[in-house]
């Protein structure tokens, strides 16, 4: 959860989908750590702390939805979950499986010592560290067949089934890896309904003018601001002043929409330009590309955590 992009995306998702419940595995920081992430998505939750550098996991959920904790290691989270969308009880266990390839057969212990604890309806999701076939990985090590058969045979046992991922192919999320990918998770957000059900955004309420703390970034802003303050003569002095601001509450909004533009947008746009890149064939072009993009990047992140939190402080 170190990097902002991480968190940036975080926020996108809780914001635009609302989900029930968040899932991240790997989260590389102490439990102490999510709690600003809580709050930042005002959603309750629970972490589990990371070993040394790696692992760490966060289960957030919202708060008309009721969570009752089984059970939790460095390797899951196993919870009942209630809520009016689905009011029957159900069972969610996040996960993040063993990486040591050599000792593979631990996570498949756990999975099948869930299996027998676990109510059904039972959701299982995380990164398993594991694959049903080769053409899931791409590099120059293939996964052990026999460790494929016995993770295939795990499921099987536990009466789970692979839901797939429609998003197959797509870029994969490490900043400093060109050539791996995993086509069946590629490290993006997996996003599960149940029974078909999709939440609506709830209607959007007309925004009154103020502002925007990330405009201060923009040099061009004070220009706005003293060249529209500066043109505007009135004669009453009270009425210069409420004029003034009239008129430079327009000149801004102009600019925003005309130059500074939405942040929001210009993010997306950015992150869609490094997937792009580096869905590429490797190349030193590509790769000087992608740290231009990516310092763009960050910059605009930086503009948009100072819009969240003045967000949060107008809340």
């Amino acid at each position: 959860m170190g990097p902002p992009w991480t968190v940036h995306t975080l926020k996108e998702l809780v914001r635009v989908h609302r989900p029930s419940l968040d899932f991240i595995s790997k989260t590389k920081c102490k439990a102490r750590r999510c709690d600003g992430i809580k709050e930042a998505v005002n959603y309750f939750g629970l972490g589990v702390d990371s070993v040394g550098k790696g692992r760490g996991l966060l289960l957030l959920w919202r708060i008309d939805i009721d969570v009752w904790l089984q059970s939790f290691s460095n390797h899951h989270i196993d919870v009942k979950v209630k809520s009016e969308e689905c009011p029957e009880h159900w069972c969610f266990n996040g996960l993040y499986g063993y990486a040591e390839v050599i000792n593979p057969k631990e996570g498949w212990k756990l999975l099948r010592g869930l299996s027998q604890v676990s109510i059904r309806p039972w959701l299982c999701a995380g990164d398993f560290n594991e694959v049903l076939d080769q053409q899931e990985k791409q590099g120059t090590l293939l996964r052990a067949q026999w460790q494929i058969r016995d993770f295939r045979n795990c499921l099987q046992d536990c009466g789970l089934q692979d839901l797939g991922n429609q998003q197959r192919g797509s870029c994969f999320q490490w900043p400093r890896c060109l050539i791996k990918k995993l086509q069946g998770s590629d490290h993006a957000a997996v996003w599960v309904v149940l029974d078909g059900v999709m939440q609506s955004n709830s209607p959007r309420r007309t925004k009154r003018f103020h502002f925007e703390a990330a405009w201060c970034s923009a040099p061009e802003c004070a220009d706005v601001i003293q060249h529209t303050w500066s043109s505007v003569m009135v004669a009453n002095s009270q009425a210069s002043v409420l004029e003034r601001i009239r008129a430079t509450h327009v000149s801004l909004l102009r600019w925003n929409f005309g130059g500074f533009g939405n942040i929001r947008g210009k993010v997306r746009a950015l992150e869609k330009r490094i997937c792009d890149l580096r869905a590429l064939s490797p190349s030193h072009d590509c790769k000087e590309e992608i740290n231009r993009s990516r310092t763009s990047l960050e910059d605009w992140l930086g503009k948009e955590e100072i819009l969240w939190k003045q967000m949060a402080k107008a809340h």
